[in-house]
């Protein structure tokens, strides 16, 4: 029968199942700072006897022999791509000949990108390995180091993880999105990272001090660029969490030339922080286009695959300060902000956050167990082959007894016992020496059969010290390291002393285009509108004046076509209406707020409230007597409205026969109201 159970349990436990399915994919692993996809790419190369000094071949060829063998969840062909662009990987792990996207891929300018273009279709790329993945991590694959497990197929053995030749985590640079396992690792200068390396391994009680004193250079993100040197980077290097500020690079140039005969000071950008020139000056419109760089006169971006170059051409000097704060905080790419969150996947398979501290000495622990179970297997092999050649050397020793105990013998049963007693080896050497070569037993071979012997001797004792933990290991793996100091390349970064502090917004008055700007933003007008505007009107040398009456037209149009501006209009009428009430205005006749509004219904709220001003200053000059019978007091136009029609009826009654056209006296009510017209007409009569 079906069960029930608890919607919110069921989907805890669904997603928590799909989350610890997914970060292996998204995460980099604490040993080898790979993720899954990468990792098998790397193992793609091997199969196919890539390295950095083998032909290239086509990134869809790869992508095939990944795709067949490791990875059936899809193409892998970006991965490897990826892996060789330099703007996405400080040392890269794929060697890509072809149109790897808008990145400069060589030079000084390295990790630098002119364009947003990506890059070509794998089967226009060709790819083979680089020298930093072939010492670092194919050379330790082809030596059996790493943990392997069978395939998704069971066909082929596959890496759970590498064991490369050093801790990888701190020079890939990996980035995760995914949700819940999102991570930014940031890489370090690989000098800086052996020298680390190898004082933690020579002292594992290295004090926090001592640690951040090993990275005497800048973090290298792969765009480069000039690093802040602040408190966020120790956060970084001990507890993996923190931000690293970056900085472009530039120059000042006082006299730019400038069209035929003048010159301008100019600012060139030579190196960005993030980003590409391409995108760079689409900002730098952006904000000219919302007045927020006054003074700029010219941008041209003259980046090529040699490196960044965009000149900024101003109308002075003083503007220069100014425009660059605002390129700085603009989020231009001329400063970035590298947020860092260190997670990776453990050991136990779990992710956690690392420190530098951390992740040397997990790396150190799992690559002294794997170098160590190399070296006992080596051993055990060497010293197989060691008893053989003991064995072989032995009965050199007597070779005529030898010859004669094989050609004697009845068959070989009966010449491995003989060799067993005549020379005290046991069966398997007995064996052996039967079948090794006629020629081996030659004078000279038999000389290189002790060499031989002799050279197994020596790897046997030196591999011998290197089987289990020990200062013999520990030096061993420090003089591997050293040898990978030279991978690294030249430098990306270069120390800043301290950050460029955001010049303020109040600190210079606003300029008529940016209060202009500013009050078409607030009446709901965009900035290419007002742009325009100003475009138009610039040239008449009465800007303020015509954008004054520009500005109350605007406004009329919004209040007599929106709904918003209708209704706005409404409560500023009702509220006119209400203080020229309290002023004095008649509530009925002529003189009244319907009468007044009806003159100018569809005018601009600043004409109807001047002509209410008129209208109302006027109300004194219409009735000078306040006594009067067209002064407008209360009741006055009814008795003088009584008054006419009773004059009128008694000239009626009068030229009229008797009878004729007069009404009939009324009872009750109706004697009443004769009685009040009565009344009227004798008030005003008096």
């Amino acid at each position: 029968m079906p069960e029930s159970v608890s919607i919110t349990s069921e989907l805890i436990t669904d997603f928590l199942s799909y989350s610890c399915a997914i970060f292996n994919r998204a995460l980099p692993d604490v040993v080898d700072g790979l993720k899954v996809a990468q990792r098998r790419v790397l193992l793609g190369m091997r199969d196919l006897d890539l390295s950095s000094r083998t032909r290239y071949i086509k990134v869809s060829r790869l992508d095939g022999t990944v795709l067949s063998k490791y990875h059936p969840h899809g193409s892998s062909s970006s991965v490897a791509i990826v892996m060789g662009q330099h703007s996405s990987m400080r040392y890269t792990l794929s060697d890509i000949h072809g149109n790897a996207g808008g990145s400069i891929q060589c030079g000084d300018s390295a990790g630098q990108m002119v364009s947003e273009d990506p890059p070509a279709a794998p089967r226009y790329l060709e790819i083979r390995s680089t020298t930093f993945s072939d010492q670092v991590y194919l050379e330790q694959v082809r030596q059996g180091i790493g943990e392997w497990r069978e395939n998704y197929d069971g066909t082929c053995q596959e890496p759970a993880r590498f064991v490369p030749a050093l801790p990888a985590l701190l020079l890939t640079g990996s980035q995760g999105i995914a949700s819940g396992y999102a991570c930014h690792h940031i890489p370090w200068n690989l000098k800086d990272v052996v020298n680390a390396t190898t004082a933690l391994i020579k002292n594992k009680n290295l004090t926090d001090k001592s640690l951040l004193s090993k990275f005497a250079n800048p973090p290298e993100p792969p765009a480069g660029g000039r690093i802040v040197k602040d408190d966020g980077l120790g956060s970084v290097l001990l507890t993996g969490k923190g931000a690293v500020v970056a900085y472009g690079e530039w120059e000042m140039d006082d006299k730019l030339a400038w069209g035929k005969r003048s010159t301008r000071p100019a600012l060139i950008v030579t190196k960005l922080a993030n980003g590409s020139s391409e995108k760079f000056l689409e900002r730098v419109r952006d904000l000219a286009d919302a007045d927020k760089l006054p003074g700029l006169l010219d941008a041209a971006d003259l980046s090529s695959r040699d490196g960044v170059r965009i000149v900024l051409v101003m109308k002075k000097v003083e503007d220069r300060d100014a425009i660059l704060s605002t390129l700085l905080h603009g989020n231009t790419g001329l400063k970035f902000v590298h947020n860092v969150n260190c997670t990776a996947v453990g050991v136990d398979g779990k992710p956690r956050t690392v420190g530098v501290k951390e992740s040397i000495l997990t790396w150190y622990e799992e690559r002294v167990r794997y170098v160590a179970s190399v070296n006992q297997h080596e051993v055990s092999k060497l010293t197989t082959e060691l008893a053989r050649l003991n064995a072989v050397v032995r009965v050199l020793t007597d070779l005529d007894k030898f010859l004669k105990i094989v050609r004697t013998a009845k068959d070989k049963e009966t010449a491995v016992t003989k060799v067993m007693r005549g020379w005290k080896l046991d069966e398997s050497m007995a064996r052996y020496v039967i079948g090794i070569p006629v020629s081996t037993l030659i004078a000279t071979e038999s000389d290189k059969v002790h060499e031989q012997h002799a050279i197994v001797s020596e790897q046997i004792a030196t591999l011998r010290p290197l089987c289990s933990p020990g200062p013999e290991l520990d030096t061993h793996i420090c003089t591997q390291i050293a040898s990978l100091r030279g991978l690294g390349g030249p430098a990306r970064a270069v120390w800043m002393t301290e950050d460029i502090a955001e010049t303020p917004a109040k600190a210079r008055p606003l300029t008529e285009r940016e209060r202009i700007v500013g009050e078409g933003k607030l009446l709901g007008m965009t900035a290419r509108a007002v742009n325009r505007w100003i475009a138009d009107n610039v040239g008449t040398g009465k800007l303020h004046d015509a954008w004054t009456d520009y500005k109350e037209q605007y406004a009329h149009r919004i209040q007599m076509t929106t709904r918003a501006g209708k209704l706005e209009r409404k409560q500023l009428l009702e509220q006119m209406k209400t203080d020229a009430l309290a002023r004095g205005m008649p509530k009925r006749g002529k003189y009244a707020w319907n009468a007044f509004i009806e003159t100018c219904a569809n005018e601009r709220i600043d004409v109807i409230r001047a002509k209410l001003t008129v209208w109302l200053n006027d109300l004194p000059n219409a009735y000078p007597d306040p006594g009067h019978t067209d002064a407008p007091s209360k009741g006055t136009r009814r008795k003088r409205s009584t008054k006419t029609a009773a004059s009128k009826r008694s000239k009626g009654v009068a030229g009229k026969k008797p009878g004729a056209g007069v009404r009939k006296p009324r009872t009750g009510n109706a004697s009443a109201g004769g009685s009040r017209r009565s009344s009227g007409r004798s008030a005003s009569g008096s």
